[in-house]
């Protein structure tokens, strides 16, 4: 698979994130498996903000 550029990584979690707010845990779910399948890790934080990181970490 190719590597996501940081600009396309910033989008999905920006649509990640508007569909949390509109409560479609689906869409949350199927963009946050798509990056996990791309080996990015998200952190949700207080606030509403997500970081992210790239390969494994334990």
């Amino acid at each position: 698979m190719a590597s996501l550029s940081d600009a396309k990584l910033r989008f999905l979690i920006q649509q990640r994130q508007a569909a949390r707010r509109a409560k479609n845990y689906a869409g949350d779910d199927s963009i946050r498996d798509t990056l996990k399948a791309q080996g990015i890790t998200l952190i949700d934080q207080p606030g509403g903000t997500t970081r992210w990181h790239r390969g494994q970490q334990d």
